[in-house]
């Protein structure tokens, strides 16, 4: 980030040193008030000339670089923001510049307005400062949670056993199984070749010095963490290539389905976000290779330096290839501490402060604060240990995971979220069903819709290995607004569960055990009778009545429960879980529905037998479609289509439903939106509603019969009062896959 900053500014005056220019020259450097004076310091292009010999100039170039040639007749402006702590150069806050602290800064004041100069490599003093910092000042918010092995309540995963981790003391392999001290390691795989741990070579890296015998096939980035926890002074390290056995399942999923247990317990995470690939390594803690980070310094006086503060943590780590990738988004959410390395520096964060190495907050940790000192917020926060809402949260976490990349999205679209899915289960007294807290389905059923523009997905497609009806069925997924008791949007889901839903009772066919489908997709159906339960359970409604935490409305059902016996399951060309509910629905036939140009499905009850041009603004529904193309595929094979009506919404406070822009179109203007119907704000009641999309037949036992089952293609709504006017709304049931 410096580099690129000093190199946008085109002008190096090297050697640090030079004259101040005479409008510079006024400025008491020596003996700085840090009043909020404002200094007029000529127009940009003078500054830009005199940068070339005056250091201040220079400074206050490098801090605008972004500019360019931009404005070169405006006047520059330095004046000293003691809440952004710097100079702000033009009345802009971005990039201050600030005085470089003598010895640490320990004997300052305030770390407002200071910096600390990086150095070419990184003490490792100072990461035990911060740690210890943490530690001593922020106590139980920051502090690890001890290693929990055996049966938790409330947990439906298998339990932590042991926690393989790596003895960089013996450079071997160990089985921790009491609560001890490690360090792990965050970190993108990429496409470079690299040692992983196999069932193969298991039993020698258990040996002493095993590791060692390999240390020339492990990639640069697993070497450099050794190194670095063995300079911090720590002895174990987690790292899930050596420390998850590749090749065998059982151990993979003991890992995965517990990574909230390993990343919460670890004391810091180190997160490696240099480069693309793990050879990229942790830059600076190598004694014989100095780093490249460069910082912009001058000496404006004998004495006194300045240097361009060039970004927090956000700037630094919010463009990385780290931060697009999956699996690295729960690494750093169930952390309690990271050490962060990115772009040549380091960083430190936790649940109450930011350090870094070219600031001296962590010198007066009582004024330490959370915030970044650039002013940005960090676009991944942690998942506190304690989550008041933690439906609200659940949404939260899939809008941040559906946005970002894996490399196998078929196999790892829940599972690289497994860990933050956990702890908001357990939060919410819930399980899980491929990637959805059971206990709140309605609105993980409901409330998410692949888009197209609020992820800037270009491949929006079905993702077979996954139900339709969930988010992970999909590649780019976008969270609506959350209801509130009148279905308002960014409210109370628990009011809104007892009081809007339907009276729907939903179960699940699931081909695997009900421990292995909550998590993941099945790969074959099972040869044993077919499970089916009910997703919400009658112990469920008991927690939420006791006013625990637990989401839900009374479950009375409204299908036989002979009914889901005679349904073939095995004919159903699927081996995932599928839904199966009584519900209303209007069914194919008794609705007319357009494709518009903008890619939103508008329907219409269905008047007498014959097509009729209808006018938009008359609509009464309007849906989101998931995969334009897809759908548009069904409906020249003359799929059958039918609304599945799930919940009512009473009313909407100034809610326009521009979310339904889920098509590569735009609307060139807010008017053209209005007309389309999709710049609207609903003045009466509606129900949200699936549209569904029929996908073959399964025999029913011992007759003739057929029963359709269906995917779900687009989530909208439709007016309460124009239900009426569909003659094919009723009762049916519904084999939702």
């Amino acid at each position: 980030m410096a580099d690129a900053v000093i190199e946008r500014a085109k002008l190096r005056n090297d050697d640090g040193r030079g004259q101040l220019c005479a409008q510079c020259a006024e400025m008491d450097f020596a003996g700085f008030s840090r009043q909020a004076n404002e200094y007029r310091l000529g127009i940009k292009r003078e500054v830009g000339f005199s940068a070339r010999q005056c250091p201040f100039c220079w400074l206050m170039w490098v801090s605008r670089a972004g500019e360019g040639h931009y404005a070169w007749d405006r006047q520059v402006t330095a004046k000293w923001d003691e809440g952004s702590g710097g100079f702000s150069i033009m009345g802009s806050t971005a990039n201050p510049i600030v005085f470089v602290a003598e010895d640490d800064g320990g004997a300052t004041e305030t770390p407002h307005g200071f910096a600390r100069l990086v150095q070419p490599q990184i003490p490792p003093d100072l990461l035990r400062r911060w740690l210890y910092t943490c530690e001593k000042h922020h106590h139980a918010e920051c502090r690890p949670l001890p290693l929990r092995f055996g049966p938790i309540p409330g947990r439906v995963n298998q339990p932590l056993r042991f926690l393989r981790a790596i003895d960089v003391r013996e450079e071997r392999l160990v089985e921790i199984t009491a609560p001890e001290s490690y360090v792990a390691l965050s970190y993108v795989w990429g496409r470079a070749p690299s040692f992983r741990l196999l069932r193969s070579n298991l039993a020698r890296l258990y040996e002493p010095r095993g590791l060692g015998a390999i240390h020339s096939e492990l990639s640069q980035t697993v070497k450099d963490a050794m190194r670095l926890v063995a300079l911090m002074g720590e002895r174990y390290l987690w790292i899930d290539a050596l420390c998850l056995v590749q090749d065998d399942g059982q151990d993979m999923a003991h890992g995965i389905e517990n990574m909230d247990i390993i990343y919460e317990g670890a004391l810091a995470t180190v997160i490696a976000a240099n480069g693309k690939d793990q050879n990229s390594g942790l830059t600076g803690i190598h004694y014989d290779v100095e780093r490249l980070a460069q910082q912009p310094v001058r000496e404006v006086v004998p004495g006194v330096k300045l240097a361009v503060f060039t970004g927090g943590i956000s700037e630094y780590l919010g463009t990385t290839h780290y931060s697009s990738r999956g699996w690295t988004m729960q690494e750093q959410v169930l952390s309690r501490r990271c050490l962060i390395f990115v772009d040549g520096r380091i960083f430190f964060r936790c649940h109450a402060a930011r350090f870094s190495e070219d600031t001296i907050w962590d010198q007066h940790p009582m004024q330490a604060r959370l915030e970044d000192p650039s002013g940005a917020s960090i676009a991944t926060p942690f998942l506190p240990e304690s989550i008041p809402d933690p439906v609200g949260a659940y949404l939260e976490q899939v809008l941040r995971f559906t946005g970002r990349h894996l490399t196998k999205p078929d196999d790892d679209a829940v599972r690289a979220l497994s860990g933050i899915l956990t702890r908001l289960a357990v939060a919410a007294g819930s399980g899980l069903l491929c990637g959805l807290l059971t206990s709140a389905f309605d609105v993980c059923l409901l409330f998410w819709h692949p888009s197209f523009w609020q992820q800037g997905f270009r491949d929006v497609r079905r993702r077979p290995a996954f139900p339709s009806w969930c988010w992970a069925g999909w590649a780019g997924v976008a969270v609506t607004a959350l209801p509130d008791a009148k279905s308002t949007p960014g409210g109370d889901p628990k009011t809104w569960l007892v009081t809007c839903t339907e009276d729907i009772v939903y179960y699940v066919y699931d081909a695997l055990s009900p421990s292995q489908g909550s998590n993941e997709a099945a790969t074959a159906p099972s040869p044993a009778a077919p499970i089916i339960r009910r997703v919400w359970t009658p112990s469920d409604q008991a927690r939420l009545t006791s006013g625990q935490w637990g989401y839900g409305r009374q479950c009375s059902d409204l299908v036989d429960a002979d009914d889901r016996d005679m349904v073939n399951w095995r004919a159903i060309p699927r081996a995932y879980p599928m839904l199966y509910f009584g519900a209303r629905t209007v069914r194919a036939g008794s609705f007319e529905m357009r494709l518009s140009r903008f890619d939103n499905v508008i329907v219409w009850p269905k008047c007498g037998n014959n097509n009729t041009d209808h006018d938009d603004s008359s609509a009464a529904g309007n849906f989101a479609v998931s995969d334009v193309g897809l759908l548009l595929e069904e409906l020249r094979a003359e799929r059958a289509c039918e609304l599945v009506l799930l919940s009512r919404a009473d009313c909407y406070d100034n809610f326009q439903l521009e979310w339904m822009l889920a098509g590569k179109t735009r609307p060139a203007t807010a008017q053209e939106g209005i007309d389309a119907g999709l710049y609207v704000t609903p003045d009466r009641p509606v129900v949200w509603a699936l549209l569904v999309v029929r996908q073959g037949a399964a025999a029913r036992d011992g007759s003739n019969q057929a029963e359709a089952f269906w995917e779900r293609r687009a989530l909208g709504f439709i007016y309460q009062d124009r239900l009426g006017e569909f003659k094919g709304l009723g009762v049916r049931e519904v084999v939702l896959a």
